[in-house]
């Protein structure tokens, strides 16, 4: 996790438990949030279940964009989605 101008781990921690709460979502594969004056900008890589469509994929990457920009202090996210291949072996 990068934390540019971020020293609060804990912070770091509250964003992904975020996104982990999110319905779809199997795993956080990187999350990156700078500080942009008293605003956050997010970039983080999803994991979805490999069987997911893409159509289904793009509505979780959407459900994430939400629920982090519902955060006072985030003001922009990027979302990308990559397959979960190591949950779909288990």
């Amino acid at each position: 996790m990068l934390m540019d101008g971020f020293a609060d781990r804990a912070r770091i921690a509250a964003l992904e438990e975020v996104v982990l709460g999110v319905q779809g979502v199997t795993g956080v594969q990187s999350l990156r949030a700078r500080l942009m004056g008293s605003r956050v900008h997010v970039d983080v890589t999803v994991l979805v279940p490999s069987q997911m469509s893409i159509v289904e994929a793009h509505a979780v990457a959407d459900r994430v964009e939400e629920a982090l920009i519902r955060l006072s202090d985030v003001r922009e996210v990027h979302v990308h989605v990559e397959p979960d291949v190591v949950a779909q072996a288990k």
